[in-house]
């Protein structure tokens, strides 16, 4: 009977990644704007070797950091290495403490308080420079150098306006592209693990795999 030896160290670490589903409408994540049914976890936790029979076996221990991940924040993690300082994920547990949920974050509530607030900035500013050209106005005569000054207040109020308006519904654009490709990979993981289960019920003797019926579009 061979003994077996069991060791464990500061260093010995296991880390592992599991598909999970979210029941109802799903869960919110750092760095993503819509909420996600269908997640990757990675677990790291301490490890410990056992020698026995002549082989080594690796087993983990208490979980030092747990970690939730869209499937496309997963995808971008794994395939693109040195890039800045990696992808954002969501932390749910560290060293045996759950973390508080992540906060909703919405693009759409996000970009309509940011509208609001160029909106309320440009606003002021130009309240601001009616305010100087009423009073160029209203003076008697008009000088050149009024005339000026006039001229550039209405140019500033629609640079403002040229500038700050465009620049928002370009960032709202990207925020928008950004939600599809989310949800598409979403949808996507979700048809790839049914597609498995499926396939290893079928594979386990279970019942075969029926078509879908085609769907008639009227037209």
């Amino acid at each position: 009977m061979t003994d077996e030896i069991r060791e464990t160290h500061e260093s010995f670490g296991m880390i592992g990644f599991s598909r999970g589903t979210r029941g109802g409408a799903g869960t919110n994540l750092f760095g993503s704007s819509i909420r996600h049914p269908h997640t990757i976890t990675c677990r790291i936790k301490r490890a410990m070797k056992e020698r026995s029979l002549n082989r080594d076996a690796y087993y983990g221990r208490d979980t030092l950091i747990e970690v939730e991940m869209s499937p496309m924040q997963f995808a971008d993690a794994i395939t693109a290495l040195n890039v800045g300082d990696g992808v954002p994920c969501t932390i749910r547990y560290l060293e045996r403490t759950a973390m508080e949920e992540c906060p909703e974050e919405t693009m759409r509530q996000q970009f309509e308080q940011e509208f609001k607030d160029s909106c309320h900035k440009a606003t002021e500013a130009a309240g601001t420079l009616v305010e100087r050209a009423q009073e160029l106005l209203g003076q008697k005569t008009l000088k050149v150098a009024d005339r000026k000054e006039l001229l550039e207040v209405l140019r500033k109020i629609q640079m403002d306006l040229e500038s700050n308006l465009p620049f928002i519904g370009e960032q709202f654009n990207r925020a928008v592209d950004k939600v599809i490709t989310d949800a598409r990979s979403s949808v996507e993981a979700f048809f790839l693990q049914r597609t498995n289960e499926l396939g290893i019920k079928c594979l386990q003797g279970g019942e075969p795999l029926t078509p879908t019926p085609a769907i008639e579009v009227e037209g």
